[in-house]
């Protein structure tokens, strides 16, 4: 998607917005499946006593993914090419 973005959203002439619509959906079609699996594996791996957390680890550990992944994505040595 990052090598194809300049010719699917160029500056000069009209954008394949097309192309772009049918990337966006399928990635998110995957991140949606994602989201159920991990939501389903916390489930089974949780005890029943403890099922009430299953959001809340979900939620903790996406925002500590996030935390962690931006300090990578603001450093300059990571866009240093």
């Amino acid at each position: 998607m990052g090598k194809n973005i300049d010719e699917w959203l160029p500056e000069t002439v009209k954008p394949d917005v097309l192309k772009l619509f049918y990337v966006v959906f399928f990635v998110q079609t995957l991140v949606a499946t994602q989201d159920i699996v991990v939501d389903a594996w916390a489930l089974t791996m949780l005890k029943k006593n403890n099922v009430v957390y299953a959001l809340t680890c979900n939620l903790v550990g996406a925002m500590l993914g996030i935390m962690i992944n931006s300090l990578f994505l603001t450093s300059e040595d990571f866009f240093h090419f």
